[in-house]
């Protein structure tokens, strides 16, 4: 079997870099030697108060932290991204789902559009089956962040429909949902927040 990968986002930069420079866990405390919450709300133009008391799925905010050259034109598949999940007044602290940033980590803000998680899951998916025309699919799996989900982001429309229509067609397809994706990006395997994660499997060529 060879596997076929691609990944689908919709995250897109909603400020410049910020340097993490004081970190607890999953707790942003500083960015730019700053309050994190205070820098967040700037950037966003929106009073501190009224962000601490936003949380997914009625505001949804990541850190992304983009992978090779930083000056490049934004491409969606650069960046690994964690979930906001809360913040904190009391410290001025962004809260993450995952606690693997590290002060010196480079991020921006990261502003989710539900209407470029369903663009996303359609080019990548039909970008990547261009690639197999010809071989023989046999199985893919679908595995996608909860948070993309119809119940949880409220959305109208199914991000998972580009999928099951253009792979679902062709081979079996089985897909869930999970807490944190895990996939090849960039020379090695990462876990992945807001992401939807797509592995079709090919005969291997004799």
């Amino acid at each position: 079997l060879t596997s076929h990968n691609t990944i689908m986002h919709g995250c897109y930069p909603a400020s410049d870099f910020l340097e993490i420079t004081r970190i607890d866990g999953a707790r942003v405390l500083e960015l730019n030697n700053r309050p994190a919450l205070t820098v967040a709300a700037e950037r966003l133009d929106i009073p501190r108060e009224q962000l601490a008391m936003l949380h997914p799925p009625h505001f949804s905010l990541t850190l992304g932290e983009k992978h090779g050259d930083p000056f490049t034109p934004f491409r969606e598949d650069q960046y690994v991204n964690r979930l906001v999940i809360a913040a904190d007044l009391s410290d001025n602290a962004l809260i993450l789902f995952e606690a693997d940033f590290q002060i010196g980590s480079r991020v921006q803000l990261m502003a989710i559009d539900p209407q470029r998680m369903i663009e996303s899951a359609h080019q990548q998916t039909q970008a990547l089956l261009s690639t197999l025309d010809g071989q023989q699919l046999l199985f893919s799996l679908y595995i996608d962040c909860a948070g993309r989900s119809m119940a949880f982001s409220g959305l109208e429309d199914d991000e998972t429909a580009p999928v099951r229509e253009q792979v679902g067609v062709r081979c079996p397809l089985l897909g869930f949902y999970s807490g944190v994706e895990i996939a090849p990006l960039l020379g090695r395997s990462r876990p992945l927040d807001w992401t939807g994660v797509l592995a079709v499997f090919t005969t291997t060529a004799p």
